[in-house]
């Protein structure tokens, strides 16, 4: 898959892996339960897993960002790595806290250049900004 290492993942839950795939489980509810339309009754509970199904996953850059389709300037300078899941967070009810939410999808900001670098990086930064947005342009 090629994702990235990222250190807030591991830093918000050490139960995550920064580099996981959430696999899909295929469940055997039973000769008694239809699985086209779910209606009937599950006779097996709880149900053996009959198999884990194979998933296909987009290569990501270096950021953790989706390759390929329709470029955009977020991904062409990103601000961040965008994610279609999000950790679940405490609060007043910590229901499921530091485990995935794949409902939400969230974002992992990319480090911010100390002030030093910002001034040193400005010309390459200007260049892949310029590259970016005329890249975009060119395509309308």
């Amino acid at each position: 898959m090629g994702f990235p290492n990222i250190p807030a993942v591991t830093a918000i839950s050490s139960t995550i892996p920064s580099n996981f795939i959430m696999p899909v489980l295929d469940y055997d509810w039973g000769h008694d339960f239809d699985y086209s339309d779910t209606s009937g009754v599950p006779t097996k509970l709880p149900p053996p897993i009959k198999r884990v199904i194979k998933m296909l996953v987009p290569r990501v850059d270096a950021d953790g960002n989706e390759m390929g389709g329709v470029p955009v300037v977020l991904r062409d300078a990103p601000l961040g790595t965008y994610l279609g899941w999000n950790i679940t967070a405490g609060g007043a009810r910590p229901f499921h806290q530091g485990e995935i939410c794949d409902y939400v999808g969230g974002m992992i900001r990319l480090p911010r250049p100390r002030p030093s670098a910002t001034r040193a990086a400005t010309p390459a930064c200007r260049s892949r900004s310029a590259t970016a947005l005329t890249r975009v342009t060119s395509r309308r």
